[in-house]
């Protein structure tokens, strides 16, 4: 695992010797990448402006990714997976796996113009985000619906003894179907209790007929027995059964009943199935599109916090650093090294102590950093 940070830093006179002396952190880190991250000049406002887009944007990070996180339970809902591993390669941004894209990210001019404000870019990536999770929404539930009214019926037809159909199973020759007196009764036992079973039935009650327990079906936990009885003392069976956790489940034949079920469950098998892949496919081209706008988003907001950190004109280096976890210590500490010149976040003022905008964005203040720097999310799958 490693986490992912957009890191901005002022140019130096010589910005290739700035790029070379920070490139070196890979020969001295082997889980460090680096990559140059291009951001074109936006459009910049005033102080006020941009104090309003750090804030704005701020909050649309963590909306994107929240959204980014719920259509991914989607798709993980829909294909029954767990595992991220398997519920990350069904993810294409662009045709490009998440690591690909961010490492060759170019600013999708068309789809925001750097002529706009960057309050219209924020603006526009929300009113996609509200529309797309709409859609989801509406789209989900219904699979969702069709999905669990299909494993309901599953349930009934394929679930524990104690509570599936018994049509399916317990065929004509299982029962007493043409005498007055005698009727078949249907038993739940447990495994562990079938010595006990064998021993104490006839007991039950008077009317049992002698050694007429026999077994139907079984699944892990329980055996289905029918046995005989008269008729008019069901009842005490019944009850007498109840006593020593042993279940009369209740028992009538109908071939009609049966037939219906039977239609029910495929009637929901085939309306899962036809909303499955409308389902998939949407929730592929949404997360797509959501995954470009937190990015963009993303490189927005360390724009702004860099025009605010270093001033006007811009003029800064963004790169992109994937950090094994087990390394982000190190990694952190060399960055300071390199860059604690930029270190401006103490200014004395009388007995009181300010903070500026060195902390890394979206961070507490307490998690300081010379230079500005986000976490790109990598566990939203």
């Amino acid at each position: 695992m490693a986490e992912y940070w957009l890191i901005s830093t002022p140019l130096e006179k010589n910005p290739d010797d700035g790029w070379k002396q920070l490139y070196s952190i890979t020969t001295k880190v082997k889980t460090c990448e680096i990559f140059k991250f291009f951001i074109p000049v936006l459009k910049v406002g005033t102080l006020d402006t941009l104090l309003a887009d750090s804030d704005n944007l701020s909050k649309l990070e963590m909306y994107l990714e929240g959204l980014l996180v719920r259509l991914a339970n989607g798709m993980g809902t829909a294909y029954n997976i767990e595992e991220t591993q398997r519920l990350r390669e069904l993810f294409l941004v662009r045709g490009q796996n998440l690591y690909d894209y961010l490492v060759t990210f170019r600013w999708d001019v068309a789809r925001f113009p750097t002529k706009q404000t960057i309050k219209s870019i924020a603006d526009l990536a929300l009113k996609q985000g509200s529309i797309i999770e709409s859609e989801y929404k509406l789209k989900f539930q219904d699979y969702l619906a069709a999905k669990t009214a299909y494993e309901i019926c599953q349930k009934n037809e394929q679930g524990s003894l104690l509570t599936r159909n018994l049509t399916d199973i317990i065929k004509k020759e299982d029962y007493i179907s043409d005498s007055i007196y005698l009727s078949t009764v249907f038993v739940i036992v447990p495994k562990k209790l079938l010595g006990d079973w064998y021993n104490m039935y006839e007991r039950f009650d008077e009317t049992v007929v002698p050694k007429s327990s026999r077994i139907i079906t079984e699944d892990p936990e329980y055996y289905l027995v029918g046995v005989t009885v008269f008729q008019k003392n069901i009842s005490s069976f019944t009850e007498n059964c109840r006593k020593f956790k042993f279940l009369v489940r209740q028992f009538k034949h109908d071939d009609q009943e049966e037939m219906k079920n039977k239609e029910k469950v495929e009637y929901n098998r085939l309306k899962k199935e036809a909303l499955f892949q409308p389902l998939v496919n949407m929730l592929r081209h949404q997360f797509c599109e959501v995954y470009i706008n937190y990015v963009h988003v993303k490189a927005a907001r360390i724009f702004v916090e860099s025009v605010l950190r270093y001033g006007l004109p811009p003029h800064f280096r963004t790169v992109l650093m994937i950090v094994g976890k087990k390394d982000v210590k190190k990694v952190r500490d060399i960055l300071y090294h390199l860059y604690k010149h930029l270190d401006a976040i103490v200014i004395s003022d009388g007995d009181k102590v300010h903070l500026e905008s060195g902390a890394a964005v979206g961070h507490n203040p307490a998690d300081y950093y010379p230079y500005v720097t986000t976490r790109i999310n990598t566990d939203i799958i």
